[in-house]
């Protein structure tokens, strides 16, 4: 069951038999972002990751500065997707936790069953000191994964390792502007991409990263996890079983 339903690689990059995806994106519109982000890069590399929907996902986009706007729910329309991030701009402070909230309420409001993501990118720290430990409990009960963007150096590093990880995300940090686009493409990897294999095992990158991170679970509901050697078999390191 796992293996058809989890593992099996889809046979298109559009696969009505895989679950679809909900992705929100939730950018930074601060005052900093003039100076960082000159030339709207961080808009242009989402409108690029929207481009990578499959038809059956969808994406919602949320602005914030010293407060959190939502520019687009979820649909899978790329159009009014990309209309949302042109309506991004660089004024007022740097408010992450409504940022990460309303997005939240998003999910809650017009979820399905899907795979959750969301995408935050900042340049800064939060306004205000926040208790971060029930947003993030929130996100795990609905299952969304969050992954954070640091852009530049004055980013907190620890709560965006700290939002990532404690729902099984990751932090990724862009030097410059000029990284974002890189930074972006790991991301697709780990949210979209269920087409690239590069070992040619027929296993694709998405489901091998997944089970070498412990990410998927049996019926039982314990973690399929172990390493993929190069061909394919499934090692769990505390067991010489294979």
């Amino acid at each position: 069951k796992v293996w058809e339903n989890e593992i099996k690689p889809p046979s298109s990059s559009v696969d009505t038999g895989s679950k679809s995806l909900d992705i929100a994106l939730v950018i930074d519109s601060s005052g900093s972002m003039w100076s960082n982000d000159r030339d709207d890069l961080r808009i242009e590399t989402s409108k690029l990751f929207v481009d990578k929907l499959r038809d059956n996902d969808r994406g919602s986009v949320i602005d914030f500065d010293d407060r959190a706007y939502l520019l687009s729910g979820f649909t899978s329309d790329t159009n009014i997707l990309k209309s949302a991030l042109d309506g991004i701009d660089d004024n007022g402070g740097t408010a992450i936790y409504k940022g990460i909230i309303k997005a939240l309420d998003e999910f809650e409001r017009n979820g399905r069953d899907s795979v959750k993501n969301m995408i935050v990118l900042t340049d800064g720290e939060d306004n205000d000191i926040y208790d971060y430990s029930t947003i993030l409990q929130r996100a795990k009960d609905n299952n969304i994964i969050i992954y954070t963007i640091g852009l530049g150096s004055s980013v907190d590093t620890n709560l965006l390792t700290k939002i990532a990880s404690s729902t099984g995300g990751k932090y990724y940090t862009a030097t410059s502007a000029g990284d974002l686009a890189s930074e972006f493409d790991k991301i697709t990897e780990e949210t979209i991409d269920f087409v690239t294999d590069s070992d040619k095992d027929d296993i694709v990158d998405y489901y091998e990263n997944a089970i070498n991170e412990g990410k998927l679970t049996l019926g039982t509901g314990k973690s399929l996890k172990g390493k993929l050697n190069t061909d394919s078999t499934i090692i769990n390191p505390n067991d010489k079983k294979t």
